[in-house]
């Protein structure tokens, strides 16, 4: 039936299986008898297959290794000449090739000619490990035949996600598919690998390694000298020394092949019609043009008479980093050139909807700007001022150090060596239990054992501990990330009868070794709300960033609790009361006229903090330095996540006791008062049921519908 339904010359077959045959052979001539040898079989399509995976062919078949791996490297022939080319510029070759593109094949023909022979080579070469790269029709029907075969995949660069499987296609469909079932995951940053965790992946088979391409981008160009004579190098030069006298000279490297993007093309070149027109000599536009005749008519007709666009015959890969190099602004729908111009500090464009790789644009090295032309046009104008403004460039490891192919094959080793142990977690009883945990939780249809467990473990109390045990407890904070975004805090101090508190709430607030982001006052119906009212002035009128009082205060107070000596003091103290009081954390005042909201309303404005963490403090609990820090670090330990304050009342349905507040120990209750520290998303769930009086009981509603809908 296969061959059958192929629309090809039947009678090839034989011959190309032959020819085949007799080129593994050959392959294993040299090692057939050594049975010591791990064989690992490297399937490859593609140019950027065979780019990304050369450094990580040549560390796994240097010396060290050659005693304990035999490598084969095939390839399907996607893109069959361009690939030997590339593998070439590393001095890496095929070792078996199945040519297996023809003229207007579709995606379903090329899969099945590759499933039919991929799946005759792997019987005959029996691997040991299989290597697929990204997301080519080749890197998923290869891992697909290996799994079929019982054959473990190894992964380079798992984890690439847009979530939108039409955009990019069949790329989205083929990585998601394959990181399914591979054994060994090599994802090229943090990110990745939390995709692939949140995917079920199993965490112990997920490798940060970072990307392959960034491996072979910085062992190319780090030991190769450019071809100074090459056409598209020269034109580039020729610009620059013409433009030797000028300030604002800058060259723009244009890159445009995705398939689904293919439909704006037409506003894409007019975009960069634009720019060429309104920077006319100060800028020099190089566009490498897709062969695809659909691609190339359109960029010709729109951009073929400009003189400061030159389109070019796609540039091979041993000359087109130094055209990056060379490039001001690169503008990509590009995968691997986002990785590589990232690396080196050139600011990117990014010409689509979605990426696979996002983590640019959240760190700010990337703009993802679409595919519009108004978009494009506005993009690439904000960057050619802010390269007037701050002419320099900054490199980012984003996507590697360039010793990825060193790390995967050092994982490889680990794991024929054994050392890799089965994860109990990632087991079919520990998953299935507890996925039953979760559906049946709130029915009585479970198993005794399940329901048994579950009652067990929720009413099992966690011990009272020290703080020095506490400190002890494995926890995702330190005090050294105070400042990163993902501990910030925002501080919310209800004001109702009390004078004279807000000073002493703002010192004892920056005082703290974590200081929060924001800190909001907010008072309702207060009967001195005039009072309030003339300190919160008086305090505007000390705590602003740079106010000559808090320099003062600074001094007087935190330098000495810093344990400074007195003779730092003028010194290294000043400097860095100046610069604390330069970046005050942001200060809220909000009155509430009479409206009584003072019990529910400040959780109501916690509602709308920024930051991940929020802190609602009675008035008459004033922390001492160290609070926030300990409880940001209690926090983010696993066995005391939870709502956190200074006050706890157990009660049951048999007693009560008064409350309990213990500065140097920690003991789990059922309801926390004086203060509620706790992640802002929680702050959700005091409003999850209706609330039966406004006018108190606040602390008792928000603890039990946590305890009721987050446990």
């Amino acid at each position: 039936m296969l061959l059958k339904n192929d629309n090809i010359n039947i009678s090839s077959w034989p011959n190309l299986f032959k020819s085949n045959y007799y080129k593994i052979k050959q392959v294993f001539d040299i090692s057939i008898n050594n049975k010591s040898l791990s064989k690992i079989l490297i399937v490859l399509g593609t140019r950027p297959e065979g780019i990304k995976c050369a450094p990580l062919i040549a560390e796994l078949k240097s010396d060290y290794y050659r005693s304990k791996f035999h490598i084969i490297v095939l390839s399907t022939g996607q893109h069959r000449e361009i690939l030997r080319q590339s593998l070439m510029a590393f001095k890496q070759t095929v070792d078996i090739d199945l040519d297996l593109m023809m003229n207007n094949q579709s995606l379903s023909d090329l899969f099945h000619r590759i499933f039919f022979q991929i799946n005759e080579q792997i019987n005959l070469i029996k691997p040991n490990l299989l290597i697929v790269q990204g997301d080519t029709t080749t890197a998923l029907v290869s891992a697909l035949v290996a799994a079929y075969n019982q054959i473990p995949v190894a992964h380079v660069e798992a984890g690439l996600r847009t979530f939108n499987l039409s955009n990019p296609f069949p790329e989205e469909l083929n990585r998601k598919i394959i990181d399914s079932f591979a054994k060994l995951m090599f994802a090229p940053t943090t990110f990745a690998k939390e995709v692939l965790i949140r995917e079920g992946a199993c965490e112990t088979d997920i490798f940060i390694t970072g990307n392959t391409g960034v491996d072979a981008f910085y062992q190319y160009y780090k030991h190769e000298n450019p071809n100074k004579n090459n056409s598209i190098l020269r034109i580039i030069d020729n610009f620059k020394k013409k433009s030797l006298n000028k300030n604002h000279s800058v060259v723009i490297l244009v890159t445009m092949h995705r398939r689904e993007n293919f439909q704006y093309l037409s506003d894409m070149c007019r975009a960069i019609k634009t720019i060429a027109n309104e920077h006319n000599e100060n800028i020099l536009i190089i566009l490498p043009v897709h062969p695809n005749p659909n691609v190339k008519n359109v960029v010709l007709k729109i951009l073929n008479n400009l003189n400061n666009v030159k389109i070019v015959d796609p540039i091979s890969y041993d000359i087109f980093g130094y055209v990056l190099l060379e490039s001001d602004i690169i503008m990509t729908d590009s995968g691997g050139i986002q990785e590589e111009a990232v690396s080196i500090g050139k600011p990117v464009i990014l010409m689509r909807m979605t990426t696979e790789r996002p983590e640019g644009i959240y760190l700010g090295t990337i703009k993802q700007i679409g595919i519009f032309y108004d978009d494009i046009i506005k993009a690439v104008n904000d960057e050619l001022i802010n390269i007037k403004i701050t002419n320099q460039t900054s490199k980012r490891n984003i996507f590697g150090d360039g010793t990825a192919s060193k790390q995967i094959a050092t994982i490889i080793d680990n794991y024929f060596s054994g050392k890799y142990k089965s994860n109990i977690q990632c087991m079919t009883k520990f998953r299935q239990d507890s996925i039953a945990q979760y559906v049946y939780s709130y029915t009585n249809i479970s198993s005794h054992s399940i329901r048994r467990d579950m009652m067990i473990n929720l009413t099992k109390v966690q011990s009272a501990l020290t703080l020095n045990e506490i400190l002890k407890i494995p926890s995702q904070y330190n005090i050294s990330k105070k400042n990163e975004d993902i501990f910030a805090l925002t501080a919310v101090i209800g004001l109702y009868r009390r004078e004279g508190l807000i000073r002493r709430w703002i010192e004892a607030l920056l005082i703290q070794t974590h200081p929060p982001k924001e800190i909001w006052f907010i008072h309702f119906a207060s009967p001195i709300a005039d009072k309030l009212d003339i300190e919160i002035k008086e305090m505007r009128s000390l705590f602003y960033n740079g106010s000559d009082y808090c320099n003062k205060w600074c001094i007087e107070n935190k330098c000495k609790l810093d344990n400074i000596g007195k003779d730092e003091i003028g010194s290294n103290c000043f400097d860095k009361c100046l610069k604390f009081c330069m970046t005050l954390p942001s200060i809220l005042f909000v009155g509430m006229g009479q409206m009584q909201l003072k019990y529910f309303g400040r959780f109501q404005l916690a509602l709308q903090c920024r930051t991940k963490y929020v802190i609602v403090f009675d008035d008459d609990c004033i922390p001492q330095k160290r609070y926030l820090e300990v409880a940001m670090y209690t926090i983010n330990t696993k066995e005391y996540r939870g709502i956190l304050g200074t006050k706890g009342t157990p009660t049951s349905e048999s007693y009560y006791y008064g409350p309990v507040s213990k500065s140097s120990q920690i003991i789990e209750v059922d309801v926390v008062g004086g203060s509620w520290f706790m992640e802002s998303e929680w702050v959700k769930l005091m409003f999850h049921d209706k609330i039966y009086s406004w006018n108190t009981g606040e602390d008792f509603h928000l603890c039990a519908n946590a305890r009721k809908y987050a446990n």
